[in-house]
């Protein structure tokens, strides 16, 4: 049994003070844009007289529709050629040119989800615009059989365009008459089917969107569960269900190419989660739990949520791996079927392959905080300047998700 726990607890950060913090100006990222007469055409459209410029210029006036990216803010256009997103670096070192391609590619099959227009760089501040069409809909969450389906038919469709959209939370799921549309490709990203994980899962875990779902949405969904007042455990079971299908699914369309393991996992696991036991649903549950907890450890770092609590939180990391290698262990004692045996022995090369990377992930954090450290203000990256400078701040713990839905 590998034990962790404690791994960062000899590390503090030292007091630092805190930089004034920088004044907003929700204007302030479009007054300086270009402005000029003839400014090349924005060819999707169909209108010639619709121009880059014109797009500028439509916005001048306006708030922003969203300041949530870390990236952009962006903008609702709106002409008699429809409805339309415009997105703004905050500076010229973001680039937009990835979810240009991405967005490109969405297949036709996701209704209305989000499309690329146009993608330029305005030629006096350096800044990256992304036009993308405005998809409809309105925020919800996944909570019934119908809702699971019909996502997982578009993370099907995701997954044969080989587009990994790589932030699969519900703030980025519209419910339209019955459609899901998908919004923010921002951390999008191109595969070929049949490609492993880097680092983070053993071989036979082939990258998915539903990997992707599991690590954002369905912490998400469960939050908003017990807000709701649904009974927690029937609706998980309904995600897993839905799941299992998505991989019988998934498993077809790998073909006889596929690695074997990857094949023997993917099947074995569509025909668990067709009807699956307390254990079963108790080593997702821990499974989900854990990537929460990661999750909401390794943001962060990336934005500006570092405090000193965020050490405990790599450790809670490494210690819900090591309670789930122990429950599968326990598990593999009891009596079982035998697709429930080679279920939980998959499963266990999973929660060893995610305490190994959770622990050199974690190293490497630390190492990166101690780093920043010592560097001179002017040094610093913008994430390094972020972490410098909300070093002192308290982070809550993440929900026990686990809990939340076994304890119901």
């Amino acid at each position: 049994m590998i034990k962790a726990v404690g791994l960062y607890n000899n590390f503090q950060i030292p007091a630092c003070s805190k930089k004034a913090e920088l004044k907003k100006d929700k204007r302030a990222q479009i007054g300086s844009l270009s402005s000029f007469d003839n400014f090349s055409s924005l060819a999707f459209l169909g209108n010639k007289q619709t121009s880059r410029v014109e797009v500028l210029n439509l916005i001048q006036n306006e708030e922003p529709f969203s300041e949530a990216g870390y990236k952009g803010t962006v903008y609702k256009l709106e002409n008699k050629n429809g409805l339309f997103a415009v997105k703004i670096a905050r500076t010229p070192e973001f680039s937009f040119s990835k979810e240009a391609e991405v967005l490109k590619k969405v297949p036709n099959g996701l209704g209305e989800s989000q499309r690329f227009v146009d993608y330029f760089k305005d030629p006096k501040t350096g800044r990256d615009i992304l036009v993308s069409t405005f998809a409809k809909g309105k925020k919800g969450v996944l909570t019934a059989d119908d809702d699971f389906k019909r996502f997982f038919e578009n993370l099907l469709l995701l997954d044969r365009e080989g587009i990994y959209h790589g932030d699969l939370n519900m703030e980025n799921c519209l419910f339209n008459n019955g459609d899901i549309n998908l919004i923010d490709f921002g951390e999008g990203s191109f595969f070929n089917l049949g490609d492993s994980y880097d680092e983070m899962y053993p071989d036979f875990m082939l990258k998915s969107n539903a990997c992707n779902l599991e690590q954002n949405g369905i912490p998400d969904c469960i939050k908003k569960w017990d807000d709701m007042g649904l009974n927690l455990k029937e609706t998980f079971k309904k995600y897993l269900r839905a799941k299992g299908e998505f991989y019988s699914k998934h498993s077809t369309l790998l073909g006889e190419n596929a690695p074997r393991e990857a094949l023997l996992f993917e099947q074995n696991l569509a025909r668990v989660l067709s009807n699956p036991s307390d254990d079963v649903i108790q080593n997702e549950l821990r499974r989900i739990d854990l990537l929460y907890t990661f999750e909401h450890s390794d943001t962060a770092v990336n934005y500006k949520r570092i405090p000193e609590m965020g050490i405990r939180n790599w450790n809670l990391t490494i210690e819900k791996a090591n309670t789930m290698l122990d429950k599968i262990n326990e598990t593999l004692k009891k009596p079982l079927s035998e697709d429930e045996r080679t279920y939980f022995e998959f499963q266990k090369q999973t929660a060893n392959k995610l305490h190994e990377t959770y622990k050199n992930w974690g190293n490497s954090t630390i190492e990166w905080m101690k780093d920043s450290m010592k560097k001179d203000y002017s040094e610093l990256s913008p994430h390094e300047k972020d972490f410098r400078e909300n070093a002192g701040k308290v982070m809550e713990l993440p929900p026990d998700l686990y809990g939340m839905v076994v304890n119901q």
